[in-house]
Formats: structure tokens, sequence, C-alpha cells
């Protein structure tokens, strides 16, 4: 078949990509568990691990950018638009399915990152304002109550 060795690069690097959201996936996790403990030490080292998590996916993406391109011209076709959408219907059917399939998997990861990502700043948030209320208590005093006489006047 035409284009099958940088088919197959494909393959092996949308799996890569869809490892790398898997290992974000598992440092949001430990984010979260950080948070939840209140481990500051280890939250900074996991926040950096994210980070370069971030950077890795950014990467296999532009490699996966490269690749279509290479097998857009391995089958000839100089397209205005050569991204993986365009490549689809180019393909033999198998190569279609599992692309596909890569494709839905990397949709349900990026889901479930982006839920914990979500948990993750609600706990954020509700953690601050319960700190934000507990520095107003200590900031704030509250103001005396007013003393009232007998006859219903404000004391002074």
């Amino acid at each position: 078949m035409q284009g099958e060795e940088q088919l197959q690069n494909l393959y092996q690097m949308m799996e890569e990509e869809i490892s790398a959201h898997r290992a974000l996936l598992d440092e949001v996790k430990r984010e979260a568990d950080c948070l939840r403990k209140g481990s500051t030490e280890t939250l900074m080292h996991v926040v950096h691990c994210i980070d370069e998590q971030r950077v890795c996916i950014l990467r296999k993406k532009q490699e996966i950018g490269r690749a279509v391109e290479t097998l857009h011209l391995a089958f000839g076709k100089d397209l205005a638009e050569k991204d993986l959408s365009a490549l689809i219907p180019m393909l033999p059917v198998p190569a279609q399915q599992r692309i596909r399939g890569y494709e839905k998997t990397l949709a349900r990861v990026k889901e479930w990152i982006r839920r914990n990502n979500d948990r993750n700043k609600a706990f954020i948030q509700e953690a601050l304002s319960c700190w934000q209320n507990l520095f107003s208590i200590l900031v704030q005093p509250m103001a005396e109550a007013p003393e009232y006489a007998r006859n219903g006047q404000k004391k002074r």
C-alpha cells in the first residue's frame, strides 16, 4: 500500500500522544491528592510535571502534523488543508477506523483530564473562600451590638 511506512509511523505517534495524555491525567490526579492533603512541596513538583507533560503533548501534536503532511504527499494530494480530517477519506477503511478509534480514545482521555481539572479548580476556590472568611473574622471584628434602654432608646 502507498505510504504504509508513514501510516505505521502515524499510528505510533498517535499512540504516544494518547500515552502522554494519560500521563497528564495521572499527574492531574496526583495534583488533586496533594491539594487535599495540603502537601505543598509535592504539589509544586506535580505542577512542574504537569507543565512538562503539556510541553510533551505539544511536541507530539507537531510531530503528528508533520506526519500527516508527509502522508498527504505520499498519496499525491496537495490540499490546502493538510490535517488529519482531510487525510482520513484518502485512507483505506481499516486505517480510517483505526485513526477514528485513536481520536475517540484521545477525546475520552481529554474529557477525563478536563473533569479532574474542574474538580481541582472547585476545590481550590472553596479552600480560598474558607481562608478568606477566616481572615475577615480576624481582620474585621464584628461591630458591637447596640444596647437599648427599657424605653427602647439606644444607650450611648
